[in-house]
């Protein structure tokens, strides 16, 4: 859903959807029928693969404005907090904790389950405002480093029992 909402996105600017992740190999098939579709979106959309360096995933995040979790199903969503923490603004289905998440950053919102029109047009609205991008990154940290930062969660509840 995520490739096709971007290749229906009218305004683009200088915009680019990278992905980061494997790929399955299912999927190849996929990925050659949508760039003969959509030639003009090679330079646009661009596949990272699979990174285990902490610091490059990291380096994309703050470099980021919007992450885009399109998920069908999701534990709490570990990329979700790490990216609220880099002050992306969150657009993520109703999975795991992104409800959470919002609720705690107020910085995002929820988007349906499998309708790449929907979405499509949610990014271009933030395409096209991006004053609705602008946050205080500090504060963000701040949100998600007291409400999901395991030692302050252990200390809390250290704190409630004692």
């Amino acid at each position: 859903d995520l490739l096709e909402a971007f290749s229906k996105i009218e305004i683009l600017d200088d915009w680019k959807l990278i992905l980061i992740g494997s790929v399955e190999e299912s999927f190849n098939g996929y990925i050659d029928e949508f760039f003969i579709i959509n030639p003009h979106l090679m330079d646009k959309v661009i596949f990272k693969g699979y990174i285990s360096d902490r610091e490059e995933i990291y380096s994309y995040y703050s470099e980021s404005k919007i992450f885009c979790f399109p998920s069908r199903s999701e534990s709490f969503g570990i990329a979700l907090i790490e990216s609220a923490y880099f002050g992306n603004y969150l657009l993520s289905t109703d999975v795991g904790g992104a409800r959470d998440i919002l609720n705690v950053t107020d910085y995002g919102e929820l988007i349906k389950m499998d309708d790449s029109d929907y979405l499509a047009g949610r990014l271009q609205e933030l395409i096209l405002n991006p004053e609705k991008l602008e946050n205080d990154t500090e504060e963000l940290k701040t949100k998600v480093n007291d409400n999901f930062n395991w030692t302050n969660l252990c200390k809390k509840i250290y704190d409630k029992l004692n």
